[in-house]
């Protein structure tokens, strides 16, 4: 299977047909704004990006053998056989805008020609040419010399870089760094540094320049690509180490420059070639998307040399898309004109790359096809992705071609070529209104998919599409249209779940009465799904009058079908189903499934009464169970299921169950037990969750009934259940459920133990555990709670129990060394005669544990009495600290008198030495004031004042003499 190509390649027009009767071309430079052609003759001709023309440049006498136009398209150079290089600059309103087209006085400026009286083979522009103020561009040709000239405001600096290594053959900058290639090989050199960087070696049995040029291109700041023969080499550079060579030494002189370059040129290499990629055919030109993928123009030379030869003879040349490891992607052989007499040096490759919005590439997203080798196809959607943005001129002495991404346009008449129908619709799906100037229109391509898929009958995947597909008002008519087709093919069941129901998006309501009829007599099981996917029809009930029986339903909205027409064409077919069964009483599974359709429309017309009688009727065979219960809740049925409980057991156990317990209320639980009193079963699943979920409610003395009834129930279905009902019921007769349980074959000893323990024959219980259930370690348990709570005596009794048997003994002596029982008084009833294994061992392990015990309880102590005497402190601290009292006037906590307002001349002596007392809670009261009995409470300072300073003057300084109450004793701080 031929994958698609990436490219679509087309023939430039417009003025070219009439340059190429007269001149043919040499070179090609490509701007976002024009295109600059140079000639045979000598003429560099602007174009624009369609072909027509602009204007013509006449400064060489010769063949001009190379362009290049700066970032900013004001500027243009060119160099000729004729050893001068021109230097064009534009107006900046052409530049910017040459769609317009304007005279040769309004598009060129300044024009300066520089002559190095030999032929001049390539020249260009350093980066960001038009923004410096020392404007570089360097050049070479066939004297071998490698020339960089700096035009400054006022002089013009040239340098010869290296010379006498053979023709310079092509030349590119990457910020400061230019590379070029000779006969002996690539190059690159720091500018700025006057440094060389490395050098990389011409590869072997490479034809001369007059057969295949080598192709520079910077892939990044540190990689560059070297295009020569048939062999690819990508050489990563190390520009830190270039730098630290710089900065060791001096700048060499320009004699010194050059005997170092004719010597051993980058000796001190800073470059390596990381990879190599060698093809069956010689690169005429190469192009880089971006670090991945490369576009490689190929030539193979002709197979016959004889003058006779065939055109067929002359291979055409190739256009390949390879991943930056070697790998093909793609490749498309091009017709161009004189093919047959053209070398690979005779092509010329430019790129242009501009930028393009998010927007656009998400609609350019490549779509797979549907085929075995998924990793090419993987490989082809990313090498389209960097594509995106890229443009590529192709050219020959008689022949432009323009080389872009694939559009829309193109991918999808691609696709219908080859009836790829399925990735035509997805492709047009990207940007739909790219098709309106096109052939075929998005719905036409849509309608070309389906049309293809109902002939191959793949129905279901055609229903799919048409629901991913059909996406708004706009494909109404085809969303009518195939479901038409659909019915002609008896196939409604696929597309019916998918039909548009919106307000916005309807369909005749002929269309969906269709549906219903189809289901109606195909496959009425699905007839209900169909009825409960699309919207009810609302109506609003209205009684008349002189009709209070029958309601009459105003409608609301336009239904998309008749609901009381299927209402009465769907009681005339059960009518007529239930005649013909020979069973009166039960429902054949024929009629159930047209009852359910049925009950779904008396529940959109608001018959919930008519639908759930229906359902209840149905039973087992109704297969929209949750529904039912769903229906109840929602529209609070409780009235009409409160008696039918049986019913809803029927239609389902666990649901029905739920909905009894949660709805107490509705169902109360004497009347639901007694109604499930036949299905005993159900009615312990009713009850056991009852007792799990409701219990607060449920375990009560008024269902004292009920409960005996419950553990009846678990003795003879679930006696595992019963004793956990005993330990929480407390309302059961005990002698009555212990008399089940001892009846019962075999008898429920775990349920008896725990009725004896509640009636209080903790003995019997024990009794019961060590002769029936042998089970010594629950014994101990059983004890341990007993005694906690009431009997110590149980312990001797258990004893008691244990002497006549060694192996409980010694159980019970492993139990003491693990603290479960008391060591002893087990010590003390042993037998002198008993035999013990392991006395020793076990005795041993009861000390070990006691002091154990003894130490961590001792620790623990010690810890505590630390912990308290440190809070003590703590605590005597804080109730030692002074408590401030401020000079301002405060009122006595308890009889509510100034306190400070008597400290002027005329208060007595008695007064001014008045003792106040103030509590934590910052209130102050007199002595006075206060009972004896507080004085001991330790929630107050006693604070006495003395004033030193003249009757007149007022309080500068208090002595405090703070006495501090606690713990019965009173301590003294005097500050």
């Amino acid at each position: 299977m031929s994958h698609e190509p990436i490219l679509k390649y087309e023939r430039l027009g417009g003025y070219l047909p009439t340059l190429l009767k007269e001149d043919a071309i040499s070179c090609l430079a490509v701007h976002i704004n024009y295109i600059c052609v140079g000639t045979y003759n000598g003429n560099v001709i602007l174009l624009h990006l369609d072909g027509t023309f602009i204007q013509r440049l006449h400064h060489h006498s010769k063949k001009v053998n190379d362009l290049h136009i700066d970032e900013t398209g004001q500027h243009i150079a060119s160099c000729s056989d004729d050893g001068t290089v021109a230097i064009y600059t534009l107006f900046s309103s052409f530049s910017t805008a040459s769609s317009q087209s304007s005279s040769k006085s309004s598009n060129i400026g300044e024009i300066n020609i520089y002559n190095y009286y030999n032929a001049i083979y390539c020249v260009r522009f350093q980066e960001k040419y038009s923004f410096r103020r020392e404007r570089i561009f360097a050049c070479g040709g066939l004297t071998g010399q490698f020339s960089i000239n700096r035009k400054g405001w006022i002089l013009d600096k040239e340098l010869t870089i290296h010379e006498g290594e053979g023709p310079i053959q092509c030349i590119q900058w990457k910020h400061n760094l230019v590379a070029w290639a000779n006969d002996w090989g690539v190059k690159v050199y720091n500018v700025d540094q006057e440094q060389p960087i490395t050098f990389v070696e011409r590869p072997q049995l490479c034809p001369p320049l007059e057969l295949s040029r080598c192709q520079l291109i910077w892939l990044s700041d540190h990689q560059l690509i070297v295009a020569w023969a048939h062999t690819i080499k990508i050489v990563s550079l190390d520009l830190t180490q270039s730098h630290s060579e710089a900065n060791s030494g001096a700048k060499s002189s320009t004699d010194n420059l050059q005997r170092k370059f004719s010597g051993a040129f980058g000796s001190k290499s800073v470059g390596k070639v990381t990879a190599v990629i060698s093809l069956n055919y010689f690169i005429a030109g190469i192009s880089a998307w971006n670090e991945e993928f490369l576009c490689v123009l190929g030539y193979r030379p002709p197979r016959e040399k004889q003058s006779d030869a065939l055109e067929t003879d002359y291979p055409l040349p190739e256009m390949h898309i390879i991943g930056i490891d070697g790998m093909s992607i793609s490749s498309v052989r091009l017709p161009l004109r004189g093919h047959v007499r053209l070398r690979a040096s005779d092509y010329k490759m430019s790129s242009l790359r501009y930028t393009i919005s998010t927007s656009n590439k998400r609609n350019c997203q490549w779509q797979f096809d549907h085929s075995d080798d998924t990793q090419q196809e993987e490989r082809i959607a990313s090498a389209y992705e960097a594509a995106l943005g890229c443009v590529t001129y192709l050219c020959t002495p008689k022949d432009v071609i323009l080389c872009r991404v694939r559009g829309i346009k193109d991918r999808v008449q691609w696709a219908l070529d080859r009836q790829h129908f399925r990735k035509a619709v997805y492709v047009a799906l990207e940007d739909p209104n790219a098709l309106k100037d096109f052939a075929y229109s998005y719905a036409n391509v849509l309608e070309l998919y389906l049309s293809a898929l109902i002939t191959q009958e793949k129905f279901q995947e055609a229903a799919d599409e048409i629901n991913r597909l059909f996406n708004g008002k706009e494909f109404n008519a085809l969303w009518e249209k195939y479901v038409y087709i659909f019915a002609q093919r008896n196939q409604l069941s696929a597309i019916a779940k998918y039909v548009p129901t919106l307000t916005n998006e309807r369909l005749p309501n002929a269309q969906y009465e269709m549906i219903l009829r189809h289901f109606l007599e195909n496959d009425p099981e699905k007839l209900v799904q169909v009825l409960r996917k699309w919207p009810k029809p609302k109506y609003e009930r209205v009684k008349e009058e002189n009709d209070s029986e029958s309601p009459y339903f105003q409608e609301r909205e336009e239904p998309l079908y008749d609901a009381f027409r299927w209402i009465r064409e769907l009681e005339a077919v059960v009518r007529q189903r239930r005649i013909l069964e020979v069973d009166t009483d039960a429902i054949s599974m024929e009629t159930a499934c047209i009852l359910e359709p049925l009950a779904e429309l008396y529940s959109s017309t608001g018959q919930y009464d008519q639908a759930l009688r229906i359902y209840l009727t149905q039973g087992t065979l109704c297969f929209s169970k949750e529904h039912v219960f769903k229906l109840i809740s929602e529209h609070q049925l409780w009235a009409l299921v409160d008696t039918k409980v049986a019913n809803l057991v029927q239609l389902d156990t666990s649901l029905a169950v739920k909905l009894f317990v949660t709805q107490l209320e509705h169902f109360p639980i004497v009347q639901t037990a007694k109604q499930l009193e036949p299905q005993e079963k159900i009615l312990l699943e009713y009850l056991h969750q009852l007792w799990m979920e409701q219990s607060s409610v449920y375990n009560c003395e008024r269902y004292t009934q009920i409960h005996d009834m419950q553990v009846a129930l678990y003795v003879k279905y679930a006696p595992d259940s019963l004793l956990t009902f005993l330990r929480g019921n407390f309302f059961i007769s005990l002698e009555k459920v212990y008399r089940l349980c001892d009846t019962h074959v075999p008898p429920l000893w775990e349920a008896m133990i725990c009725l004896l323990s509640r009636m209080g024959q903790e003995r019997k219980a024990l009794e019961l555990i060590l002769t029936q259930l042998q089970d010594l370690q629950q014994a101990i348990q059983f004890v341990q709670v007993k005694n906690s709570q009431k009997d110590a005596r149980l312990w001797d009794y258990l004893i008691e129990l244990s002497l006549s048997s060694s192996e409980m003994m010694q159980f019970l002596l492993e139990a003491a060394a693990k603290h479960h029982v008391d060591p002893i008084l087990l010590l003390t009833k042993i037998p002198v005669d008993m035999e013990l294994d392991h006395l020793k061992q076990t005795l041993i392990e009861i000390l070990a544990t006691y002091k154990l015990q003894l130490d961590l309880c001792c620790h623990c102590l010690k810890s505590f009495q630390v912990d308290r005497m440190e809070l003590m402190r703590k605590q005597v601290r804080v109730r030692k600290r002074g408590s401030h009292v401020t000079t301002t006037q405060q009122i006595c906590a308890i009889c509510r008198q100034v306190l400070r307002a008597a400290l002027g001349s005329q208060v007595s002596e008695p007064a001014r030495k008045s003792t106040l007392q103030t509590f934590f809670c910052m209130s102050i009261s007199k002595c006075g004031s206060l009972e004896p009995c507080n004085k001991r409470s330790g929630a107050f300072f006693v604070i006495n004042f003395q004033c030193q300073s003249e009757p007149k003057s007022k309080l500068q300084n208090l002595i405090f003499s703070l006495n501090f109450i606690s713990f019965g004793t009173a301590d003294a701080l005097t500050d």
